[in-house]
């Protein structure tokens, strides 16, 4: 019988089956790697969008703060001019010349006060009918140092302003007074309150040495007198760096929890700062990140339930394989064996049947019809030969015959030797 071929039931190829797992596996780990990246990029750019937010936020309310600033000067110049042409400038009490100007105050809500000094510092006049009034930039006014001088002062311990002065001569370049404006730095939030993002923490308006004018908070803070202290004392400020203030112009400053961005009034010596919180900046981020971190939990987890699976589906097949192989096996061991029995048993049939054929053909030569001779008793065979009897009996039956007389030959043919 011929043998089974094995590759009817074929064995898992393991090989196959490791690279598949090696594979899935660096396919998830590029997945969670790629993820991961990608979650923290995130966050970096919603940090570099809190930067530019804080940046762009200083910057707009600094130019509105110049803005504001700069109308009032521009206010101040023709005033100057029309008072230079004066050779007294008490003589401009008695003709009430300055009062023309009061119009236009109204337009500029953001001043409050006009003032005139002579050349003594006496104050001659006030829109706000003052009773006296000092600028700290008189002196430099009077030495001629300075043709224009901006200051900020308190005014009350929890009221800041700042002074805008002009020096006054006449057209020989005699010293005659100075003409200044009080601007109140609360106008410049009042105005543009309506540009506050909602996401900053504060903002503040501090001179060069960092002393805050006005200020806005998400959080009151009753216990902190904000006008007037360094920046450095107020919350979300504890970290800000003088030096940002010195450099002028604009720059950023992050210290892991806060972002501070600072912009210098074109032209005048007032920085804008405006701080974001890094946690506020991130609350997005966050929500996203965990939505991420899920996606990538249950992304890994029902990766690893499958390769477990896989793996224990792959260990009952290669069992099943096993055991299906061993049973081929032992199967094909009972078919030779049993094979091999039959192929003995054949043979001794074979021969037995040879044996019966050959007995049985002898039985029918000895049993059939003999042609015998009727003189010499020879016999003849099948191929027509005619034998001895002797000889037919000994070749058909096996016989061995032996030679003797029976009495009555004797009697016949011996004669003589009969008793």
């Amino acid at each position: 019988m011929p043998k089974m071929n094995h590759s009817v039931f074929p064995m898992s190829k393991g090989k196959s089956f490791e690279i598949a797992v090696a594979l899935f596996c660096a396919v998830v780990i590029i997945f969670t790697t790629l993820s991961i990246f990608a979650i923290f990029r995130n966050r970096q750019n919603y940090l570099n969008e809190g930067r530019i937010k804080a940046s762009a936020q200083a910057q707009l309310l600094a130019e509105n703060s110049t803005s504001v600033i700069s109308a009032v000067d521009l206010m101040l110049l023709p005033l100057c001019s029309v008072l230079q042409h004066q050779s007294n400038l008490g003589q401009l009490l008695s003709i009430d010349a300055i009062k023309i100007f009061e119009p236009q105050l109204r337009l500029l809500p953001q001043i409050n006060d006009l003032f005139l000094m002579d050349s003594n510092g006496n104050l001659l006049y006030s829109s706000q009918r003052a009773g006296k009034f000092e600028t700290p930039a008189f002196a430099d006014h009077r030495d001629a140092w300075l043709e224009f001088s901006i200051d900020s002062v308190l005014v009350e311990k929890d009221k800041a302003a700042i002074v805008l002065s002009r020096r006054i001569e006449n057209q020989n370049n005699e010293f005659l007074g100075v003409l200044g404006a009080v601007v109140d730095p609360d106008f410049f939030y009042d105005r543009f309150s309506d540009y506050l993002d909602a996401d900053m923490e504060a903002i503040a308006l501090v001179d060069i040495s960092g002393v805050v004018l006005t200020g806005w908070f998400r959080e009151t803070y009753p216990e902190t007198n904000l006008i007037g202290a360094n920046i450095q004392a107020l919350p979300h400020f504890s970290s800000f760096s003088k030096t940002l203030l010195s450099r002028g112009g604009r720059a950023t400053y992050e210290d892991g929890q806060t972002i501070i961005s600072t912009h210098q009034l074109q032209g005048f010596p007032f920085h804008v700062a405006v701080s974001y919180s890094q946690n506020n900046v991130l609350k997005e981020w966050r929500s996203e990140a965990v939505r991420d971190a899920v996606t990538i939990f249950f992304t890994t987890v029902i990766a690893a339930f499958t390769l477990t699976f896989a793996h224990r589906h792959r260990q009952r097949r290669r069992k099943a394989e096993k055991e299906l192989y061993a049973h081929h096996e032992q199967l094909e061991k009972t078919v030779a064996e049993r094979t091999e029995q039959l192929t003995e048993a054949n043979q001794k049939l074979v021969q037995k049947n040879e044996a019966l054929e050959g007995a049985l053909a002898e039985v029918k030569t000895l049993s059939g019809l003999l042609p015998m001779c009727a003189h010499c008793k020879k016999i003849r065979d099948d191929k027509g030969y005619w034998n001895q009897l002797e000889a037919y009996l000994s070749e058909h039956s096996g016989v061995t015959l032996s030679h003797g007389i029976c009495p009555e030959c004797i009697k016949e043919h011996y004669s003589d030797y009969a008793k």
